[in-house]
């Protein structure tokens, strides 16, 4: 019994994911690198009991994913290929989770940059997987950032280029408004893409708009100050 009960305490809520992705995020917004770890460490290590639970797969995967994006020390390719086996994983323990097909579309376009040999495969991988997260919540906010993020990086001979990924950022910031999800993140993250962009089509004023709002709300986002800063000059 108490074996039961204790193992029913070690249990991870998707609130309780939702704060340590809450925390990783903040981490990587001020570039606090050790409580960046701890807060990866501390999601992982809570997130490998032995059961199969879809909740755990997507937390490790998850996990990898943000840390892989949030510090150029850990974007290689054996980071990349253990947050898809994770999320693999998670898609088949729950086939209608859009958030963990959403993530892979984009940990598959990475790879497709990684094996420019294989560069049609990956990407028609992550388009699949993309459309995927789309079928099965065209109202999931990270699908269109994270899909707006490949769009811009594509060149416009394959279908990318700024002016597409703007309408997919301005489109995930209205559901990111409408959303009640535990598991929710991303928010800021695309307002900053936004601004990036609006900066890319000369729009200075409409990126200074965006990234004092972003800093409003979070004044030690780094990479915003600086961009801000920047603008200024």
């Amino acid at each position: 019994m108490f074996s039961i009960l204790f193992l029913i305490l070690q249990l991870l809520t998707p609130e309780q994911i939702g704060f340590y992705i809450s925390n990783l995020t903040k981490a990587s917004r001020s570039r606090n690198k050790d409580s960046l770890l701890y807060y990866y460490n501390e999601l992982r290590n809570k997130a490998n009991l032995r059961e199969e639970n879809y909740l755990y797969a997507y937390a490790n995967g998850l996990a990898i994913f943000l840390i892989l994006t949030s510090d150029s020390l850990y974007a290689k390719e054996h980071y990349v290929d253990s947050a898809i086996f994770y999320l693999e994983k998670c898609t088949q323990l729950k086939p209608d989770f859009s958030d963990a097909y959403a993530v892979l579309g984009s940990l598959y376009g990475m790879k497709s940059i990684m094996n420019l040999s294989r560069v049609v495969y990956w990407g028609k991988r992550s388009e699949e997987a993309f459309q995927k997260a789309k079928s099965l919540d065209p109202e999931n906010p990270r699908v269109y950032y994270l899909e707006g993020i490949s769009i811009f990086f594509r060149p416009k001979t394959f279908g990318g280029g700024k002016e597409k990924a703007k309408e997919y950022f301005e489109k995930a910031l209205v559901l990111f408004q409408k959303e009640k999800n535990p598991l929710s993140w991303g928010y800021m993250e695309c307002k900053v893409f936004l601004g990036f962009v609006y900066e890319k089509m000369d729009m200075k004023e409409k990126a200074i708009k965006v990234y004092d709002e972003i800093l409003q709300q979070e004044p030690t986002y780094l990479w915003v100050k600086e961009a801000r800063q920047k603008l200024k000059n």
